[in-house]
């Protein structure tokens, strides 16, 4: 009994089954957006705040029934800073913004993007004041929480020259442009927030001619190649053309793939594997090219998942019940079906030798690098052909599980293995 109640305890100190600082929390965000600028209370309150999100970092998916009430006042405090303009401010900004950050660090940028206000009016007032920024140490999370900020709010369903004022002399488009391919050099998470932007922006239906100019500007910098550029600014454009790739509609992006791919595997090869995140964003953006090459639909092949009912089948065994009662989803109709000619499509020659790029990212040192490369081929594979994806796997089988392989090559091939099995 003792040992029950023992191994009860541990599991409810290692797993938390819902935000218990909740309310301590409201209290603390209520305080922070209300204080002034020269509180001496506001600093213990935002260290106080840092500690509970903190915990959640290993389960950060328990914070989503309230990050809506966490966000709303923390950014419409912010909202209120860029009404007011140029006006002395009221509250202490600067630690609002490093809150935020933090709810954002914990849960994940994606997560809450969605509870910023995206008013079409916000657009030129936010844009502005980030201008006003310098770029300090002192402002970076406030200058990141904006770029995020902006992210959701070019989302909007409308024309952005309809909302130009003109008060800015290239134009607010240009000029967001402009601002984020400077910040693309910025050695922190400013960075990640400017790519980000950036591909929201450049992907909008009415950007087209500003997606061009980009990657004319891009290809420049990648050519240089490491050592020949600012290393900052070369991870910042990968991270740019990685969420371009990922939010792009494929019909706009087939015009630019063939100049992306063959830079993309120009560095591969000059690059080394010296530094990890690029080498992870080479994989990355290489088998986005490779996704955009090939259309995306059902093929024949593919093993369809579904729930397969044991009593319905043994009911068909000893005769009873109804006779050949569908149970998976395929013999019922509801999944995908596949294209007639899905086996035999054309595979184009850059899609070779980025499977070929991905293949050797099975046997890098880095696990994050191994592991970029096992989806990649996963993704890729479950566009291909039958013929082409038994060749795949068949590579997969020979360069990683050799006796005289590296501990590298045997983890990323199990991982390819099992993200190949995972995608059917």
């Amino acid at each position: 009994m003792e040992d029950a109640e023992e191994s009860e305890g541990v599991q409810q100190s290692a797993t938390r089954s819902f935000f218990v600082e909740a309310e301590e929390l409201d209290g603390l965000i209520s305080e922070i957006v209300q204080a002034p600028p020269d509180d001496s209370q506001t600093e213990a309150r935002f260290e106080r705040a840092k500690v509970i999100l903190d915990k959640y970092q290993e389960l950060p998916q328990l914070l989503n029934p309230y990050l809506e009430g966490i966000l709303t006042p923390l950014i419409s405090a912010v909202h209120k800073v860029v009404e007011a303009g140029d006006a002395p401010l009221a509250v202490d900004l600067h630690t609002i913004a490093r809150l935020i950050y933090v709810v954002t660090k914990v849960r994940g940028y994606k997560s809450t993007v969605h509870y910023l206000p995206h008013e079409v009016h916000l657009l030129e007032p936010v844009f502005h004041y980030y201008l006003r920024q310098e770029a300090t140490p002192e402002t970076w999370e406030l200058r990141y929480v904006l770029l995020l900020w902006l992210s959701t709010i070019v989302l909007i369903p409308f024309n952005l020259a309809t909302v130009d004022s003109n008060d800015l002399s290239d134009g607010l488009v240009d000029s967001m442009v402009g601002a984020c391919q400077k910040a693309l050099s910025d050695t922190g998470i400013v960075r990640e927030g400017a790519a980000f932007l950036l591909s929201r922006l450049l992907t909008r239906p009415d950007t087209h001619q500003q997606l061009q100019r980009f990657l004319q500007w891009t290809l420049p910098v990648l050519e240089a190649g490491p050592g020949s550029t600012d290393v900052f600014l070369e991870v910042g454009v990968l991270l740019t053309l990685a969420h371009v790739l990922k939010h792009g509609q494929r019909h706009e992006l087939l015009h630019h793939v063939d100049a992306m791919a063959a830079i993309i595997l120009q560095q591969s090869e000059a690059g080394g594997t010296a530094n990890t995140l690029r080498s992870k964003l080479l994989l990355k953006i290489a088998q986005r090219i490779g996704t955009t090459y090939l259309p995306a639909r059902p093929v024949s092949w593919q093993y369809q998942r579904g729930n397969r009912s044991l009593v319905a089948n043994l009911a068909q065994v000893h005769g009873t019940g109804a006779a050949g009662a569908p149970s998976s989803p395929m013999e019922r109709g509801d999944a995908p079906q596949p294209h007639p000619d899905a086996d035999d499509i054309d595979v184009p020659e850059q899609v070779e030798d980025i499977v070929g790029l991905l293949l050797d990212g099975l046997n890098h040192r880095d696990t994050v690098v191994r592991w970029s490369a096992a989806k990649g081929l996963g993704r890729v594979s479950q566009r291909l052909p039958k013929d082409n994806a038994d060749e795949v796997l068949q590579a997969v089988l020979s360069n990683c599980f050799d006796l005289y392989e590296a501990d590298s090559g045997w983890h990323g091939g199990c991982l390819c293995i099992a993200e190949l099995a995972r995608r059917g």
